[in-house]
């Protein structure tokens, strides 16, 4: 195994379980091999020694100063937008799933039907609508409503 990440004074690192889950945390001082003594001012994470095995090391290291903005550099990273997209799905409701399913089956249809076509429907929203209801419509009921 390949290490990317060496751990050392000053990275931040991503604390996925124990007590302060789901936060950003700053490492201070290695104490040994397993456990590092972390701070989390701005995620509210008191000062405390953390196993190694609860972190994961994001690609940035910061030095100390207060001015490191830390928690927007962190909003850009995949891994944060991966787990809010998590979140906001488990959050929804069965009319947002809904909607997104309808969404969805639009932007399926637009993709099926010819470009000139799918031109002169975006032109058009009276026609648009049409166009997707009936879509929508055989995509649950291929056969019609009362089948055949």
């Amino acid at each position: 195994v390949v290490f990317r990440h060496l751990t050392e004074v000053g990275p931040v690192a991503y604390v996925y379980s124990g007590p302060g889950a789901r936060k950003l945390v700053m490492i201070v001082d290695v104490i040994d091999q397993n456990r590092a003594l972390v701070d989390g001012p701005c995620t509210q994470v008191r000062r405390q020694a953390m196993p190694f095995k609860c972190t994961q090391l994001p690609d940035f290291i910061i030095k100390f100063p207060h001015s490191a903005d830390i928690n927007t550099k962190r909003a850009a990273t995949r891994r944060t937008k991966k787990i809010e997209a998590r979140e906001s799905k488990a959050k929804m409701t069965d009319f947002d799933r809904y909607e997104v399913m309808k969404g969805l089956l639009g932007i399926l249809f637009l993709s099926l039907c010819p470009p000139p076509l799918a031109i002169s429907l975006f032109q058009n929203k009276q026609t648009f609508k049409k166009y997707i209801y009936l879509f929508v419509s055989f995509a649950y009921f291929p056969t019609g409503l009362f089948g055949s």
